[in-house]
């Protein structure tokens, strides 16, 4: 076992100027190789158009499997307003917040602006961004 060792280690003296020469080359290729991904320009991204927007909208919804009646029914209650506001809250929010999601259908009071909500009494949600 001593034996192996010693020569492995006369290979390794004998040899060492070829192995710090084939580690410089892999380093330096790895280097290269890295560097040259790092440069490289990443590709331009083109912008989603949607020609047909009333179609994507009622293809991607949870209208999905209404008739064309119910989901222009449903569609037409999304767009009442910008604010909503529940009867049980004192409380107003942005129509796509999440906590104006939670608002039953039936519960639901519309506003077309942050004043008119305000006026009757409603007060900003605090969890809403954009409030």
């Amino acid at each position: 076992m001593l034996d192996k060792l010693n020569q492995l280690k006369q290979f390794l003296k004998s040899s060492e100027s070829e192995i710090v020469l084939f580690s410089g080359v892999i380093l330096i290729s790895l280097i290269s190789f890295a560097a040259g991904r790092l440069t490289t320009p990443s590709p331009l991204k083109q912008p989603i158009t949607i020609s047909d927007q009333q179609a994507f909208v009622i293809e991607n919804s949870v209208f999905k499997d209404s008739t064309p009646d119910e989901t222009a029914q449903e569609l037409g209650q999304q767009n009442k307003g910008k604010f909503v506001a529940s009867k049980n809250s004192s409380k107003y929010h942005l129509s796509d917040c999440p906590g104006a999601l939670r608002i039953a259908e039936h519960n639901k009071i519309w506003f077309s602006s942050k004043e008119e909500a305000e006026s009757v009494g409603y007060k900003p949600a605090s969890n809403c961004p954009g409030l």
